[in-house]
């Protein structure tokens, strides 16, 4: 069985606060992953805020794969894969972003 990651871009695992409904699992200069409680169908667009101390993204994203997962705590999730499509930020926080 070939093990090679045909992935197109490094991913980087993330940490995610069990509180909200949707986990981020990783993310890519791509896309990203999440754990989410309910299917989203391949081909849905989103758009998601991404935060970091400094700036706030607005990224739309197309979910590419969605499988259910069984997590040992008993729950169910579907571990959804979105490719990014554009990014919607508001030019008012693009011009924060540069400065």
């Amino acid at each position: 069985m070939d093990t090679t990651d045909r992935r197109r871009a490094l991913r980087v695992s993330a940490t995610h606060r069990r509180d909200l409904p949707a986990g981020l699992r990783d993310v890519s200069l791509g896309g990203f992953s999440l754990e989410l409680p309910e299917l989203l169908p391949i081909g849905t667009v989103r758009d998601f805020d991404l935060r970091t101390r400094r700036s706030k993204l607005v990224l739309r994203a197309r979910v590419a794969h969605s499988t259910p997962v069984h997590k040992r705590n008993g729950r169910d999730v579907f571990v959804t894969g979105l490719q990014f499509v554009a990014d919607v930020t508001p030019a008012q926080s693009a011009l924060r972003r540069t400065a």
